[in-house]
C-alpha cells in the first residue's frame, strides 16, 4: 500500500463520506471474493488487490463491477446520485493517498464512465433519486421577531454567546458548526480571525479572515486562492444589535487567560464581569444553536446553522458573493472593492438601508443617481481574468443636483 502522507485535508464531512464509500467497496470486495471461493458455479473472478494498489485497468474493472453489484443492506438499489457520489469519494480517497486519477475523465476509465452513466439512468427511471434536505433561510421578519422577543440579545451569558454565533454565521457566511468551532483568538503564532477596524469614514467594523474552509484547505491545489476576508460594519441605528458592540461586550466578559478557541462555555454562576470559563464550547453544542433559536421562536421547517449561510447567499447576488466565498465558474470575488460597496453588502445582510451616505430605499434615504458602470477586474475559479461591470448608486444632495441642471 502506498505510504504517502496526506498532502491536503478535505472538510470533515467530505472525509467522512470518503471513508463510507471505501467501506462500501471493501465490504463488496470481501463478499465477492467469498462468493468466488464458495460458489464456483457462479464463475465470479475474485479481486485480490487492495484499492490503493490497483493499476488503472484493475480499478476500471473493479469499480465497474462494484457499481453494477452494490446494494443497500436491505438489498435495494442505491439512488442514481448516490452512485455518482460513491465514485467521486473513492476518487478523493485515492487522491489523498497520492493517486490522482480522474475516474470520469481519463480515457483509461471509459468503461467505468459508461457503466456509471447507464446504471444511473436505470435507477433514475425506476424513481431512485435523492431528495436532498436543504436548510431554509431565515427571513427578515423572522429575525426581527427573534430580536423583539428577546431570543436574540446580550443580557445573559448564554444569550450573548448564541447571538454572537447567529450574527457571525449570518454576516460572515460561515459553514455549519466546524468553521465556528475553528474561530480563534490571537495566538503567538497567528493573528485573531476576528478584529475590530475603523474605516476611512469613521465607521467601525469587524473583519473576519478565513483560515481554512471546505473550498480552501491550504494545500498545493489551493495555494493560489486568497483567503476570504469579510468586513461587517457597525449598526448605529440599533446599537443593541450591532455586531461590533456585541463582540466587544463578549470579549469584555471573557477571562484574560484562555486558549485559542473563540467561543467559551458560559458559567452557570458568573463571577463579577467574567461570564465565561476557559473551556471551549463543543462542536455539537455549536451545531444546534440556530435550531434552538428557531425552535424557541416557533419557526417551522428545516432550520440549521447552514440557514444563516443560505440567508446570506440569497441577500444580494453580486455583493454577497464576496461574503460567502463561493468557488464556481461564476465570479468568485472582486479583486478590489471599495468601502462603499463593502458597507452596502454588510448593511444588506443586517437589513439596514439608507445609512450614512449608502444608498437605500428606507425612510430618510437620500436621492441618488446612477452613474456609468465601474469596471472591476476579477478572478474566476480557474484564475482567468473576467471583466465585471458594477453599477453603483451615488448620492447627490438635492440642491447640488439642481445647480448642475441649471448649469446645463
Amino acid at each position: 500500500m502506498c505510504g504517502f502522507v496526506h498532502l491536503c485535508r478535505f472538510a470533515i464531512p467530505t472525509e467522512s463520506k470518503c471513508r463510507w464509500a471505501v467501506r462500501l467497496f471493501t465490504y463488496w470486495q470481501n463478499f465477492r471474493n467469498q462468493q468466488a471461493e464458495t460458489r464456483p458455479e457462479l464463475d465470479i473472478s475474485p479481486i485480490r488487490v487492495g484499492l490503493l494498489d490497483m493499476t488503472k485497468d484493475e480499478l476500471c474493472f473493479s469499480l465497474s463491477r462494484f457499481i453494477c453489484e452494490i446494494r443497500k443492506k436491505n438489498t435495494k438499489d442505491y439512488p442514481a446520485e448516490s452512485l455518482y457520489d460513491i465514485i467521486i469519494c473513492i476518487q478523493l480517497h485515492l487522491e489523498m493517498h497520492g493517486r490522482e486519477f480522474k475516474l470520469l475523465d481519463d480515457p483509461a476509465f471509459i468503461q467505468l464512465k459508461h457503466t456509471l452513466d447507464n446504471t444511473m439512468k436505470e435507477h433514475a427511471k425506476a424513481g431512485l433519486t435523492v431528495k436532498r434536505r436543504q436548510a431554509q433561510p431565515i427571513s427578515r421578519s423572522e429575525e426581527e421577531d427573534m430580536w423583539s422577543r428577546g431570543i436574540l440579545g446580550s443580557e445573559s451569558p448564554s444569550q450573548l454567546l448564541e447571538t454572537l454565533v447567529y450574527v457571525f454565521g449570518l454576516n460572515f457566511a460561515l459553514r455549519a458548526a466546524q468553521e465556528h468551532r475553528n474561530l480563534r483568538w490571537k495566538t503567538p503564532e497567528s493573528e485573531s480571525q476576528i478584529q475590530v477596524h475603523t474605516a476611512s469614514n469613521g465607521k467601525r467594523f469587524l473583519r473576519y479572515t478565513e483560515d481554512t474552509s471546505k473550498t480552501r484547505q491550504g494545500g498545493l491545489r489551493h495555494r493560489k486562492l486568497e483567503p476570504k476576508v469579510v468586513n461587517s460594519y457597525e449598526n448605529t441605528e440599533k446599537p443593541e444589535r450591532c455586531i461590533v458592540r456585541l463582540y466587544e461586550k463578549y470579549v469584555s466578559h471573557c477571562p484574560k487567560v484562555r486558549g485559542d478557541a473563540l467561543y467559551l462555555r458560559p458559567l452557570k454562576s458568573p463571577v463579577g464581569q467574567v461570564w465565561y470559563g476557559k473551556q471551549p464550547v463543543g462542536i455539537n453544542k455549536l451545531s444546534t444553536v440556530v435550531k434552538r433559536l428557531c425552535g424557541a421562536a416557533g419557526l417551522k421547517g428545516h432550520r440549521t446553522n447552514h440557514s444563516l449561510r443560505a440567508t446570506a447567499a440569497s441577500s444580494d447576488e453580486q455583493l454577497i458573493a464576496e461574503t460567502t466565498g463561493h468557488r464556481s465558474n461564476s465570479v468568485r470575488k472582486y479583486k478590489r472593492t471599495n468601502e462603499d460597496l463593502q458597507q452596502k453588502a454588510s448593511y444588506a445582510l443586517q437589513g439596514i438601508e439608507g445609512i450614512d451616505g449608502i444608498s437605500g430605499t428606507g425612510a430618510g434615504a437620500k436621492k441618488s443617481r446612477t452613474v456609468a458602470p465601474a469596471t472591476c477586474t476579477t478572478l474566476d475559479a480557474d484564475n482567468n481574468n473576467v471583466t465585471v461591470h458594477v453599477t453603483c448608486n451615488i448620492n447627490v444632495p438635492q440642491d447640488r443636483s439642481q445647480d448642475r441642471s441649471q448649469e446645463r
